[in-house]
């Protein structure tokens, strides 16, 4: 449930003697879309081609300037043979690889990760624009995140300084999979990582469609590894037992945190209330009250509806939309 280390989408760097032409080509032909420079990292992923049109400002072509960026969805060797094809049309005067872009996930004190891997590596800090300006295939850029890296990620999601480093990309990606827990933990730093338990109550008894919402949730936001899983039974009153599924989470987020994951996941959009998420730490419960120590007069509803659309903004539009499946599924067992 934890992704640390994943590639950013790679780059072509192509000098044309007639860019509209070439732009049209990318658009029409190979369904590109033409992004602003400030916004490539946001619309493009993982398995897509940023083209960057670049013009070069000395003889030994070393020095380039961009000045048009378009996100073709297509692995990068897939689309260079495409255009390897209409080399002899004019449309592509040479061609060549950017640099290559690594994003690894941490916590906590993202300055230490950043410096940490910068020593380890023996790189350079600098902006991302910094980092990129004038490379080419030889040089690899690592990012630092927070977020969780499965989805497209803007430059606000990344620590402000990057690590540039002018090595072998496929060498420096081995080493820093291999590390990425002690990274992780650098980060996390003295608080360390919590062992906790979810409880799940339902009276209605829809306890697959409860467990399936919640790990929608807890795989999107890349937050702990599950540990382990059981039904058991719970006694909140004399001669009354209910059925009880339990996970447990080992995460490097607070029980703050996750409690509020928990919180905005028993509320609907409507302020009804559908499940009910009980979180425990070395069996001690932690109440939904205490994430609002410093707030007074508090509606539980209504802090549950805020806590809920806060959740929701912070994952993708599929997963959203998988959530809201769900959720008219578990509608249908009691109302």
């Amino acid at each position: 449930m934890v992704s640390l280390v994943r590639s950013g989408p790679r780059s072509l760097l192509i000098t044309t003697l007639d860019k509209e032409r070439l732009i049209d080509h990318l658009c029409n032909d190979l369904g590109g879309v033409v992004v602003e420079m400030e916004t490539v990292m946001k619309r493009s992923e993982e398995n897509h081609t940023i083209v960057y049109i670049i013009e070069y400002e000395n003889k030994e072509m070393t020095r380039y300037r961009k000045t048009d960026a378009i996100v073709v969805f297509l692995d990068p060797l897939v689309l260079a043979c495409k255009l390897r094809e209409i080399v002899s049309q004019g449309l592509v005067q040479t061609m060549r690889s950017g640099p290559q872009v690594l994003i690894l996930r941490s916590a906590g004190n993202l300055g230490a990760v950043v410096e940490k891997v910068r020593e380890d590596f023996e790189g350079e800090l600098a902006s991302f624009d910094e980092c990129s300006e004038n490379g080419f295939e030889d040089r690899t850029i690592i990012g630092i995140s927070d977020k969780p890296i499965y989805r497209s990620m803007s430059a606000d999601d990344f620590h402000p300084q990057f690590v540039r480093i002018d090595e072998d990309y496929f060498k420096i990606k081995q080493v820093l999979r291999r590390h990425s827990i002690k990274y992780l933990n650098l980060g996390v730093g003295s608080k360390g990582w919590s062992s906790l338990e979810i409880r799940i109550y339902d009276s209605f008894g829809a306890y697959e469609l409860h467990y399936s919402r919640l790990l929608t949730v807890l795989d999107a936001l890349q937050i702990g590894i599950l540990t382990g899983e059981s039904w058991s039974k719970d006694q909140p009153r004399a001669l009354l037992f209910i059925d009880v599924y339990s996970i447990r989470l080992l995460t490097f987020y607070s029980p703050q945190e996750i409690k509020r994951i928990l919180f905005g996941l028993e509320y609907l959009e409507d302020g009804r209330r559908i499940i009910d998420y009980d979180l425990f730490e070395k069996g001690k419960k932690i109440q939904w009250a205490s994430l609002f120590k410093q707030e007074r007069n508090i509606v539980k509803k209504e802090k549950a509806i805020e806590t809920r659309r806060d959740l929701l903004s912070k994952l993708s539009d599929d997963t959203v939309k998988k959530l809201q499946e769900l959720e008219k599924e578990i509608l249908k067992t009691r109302y």
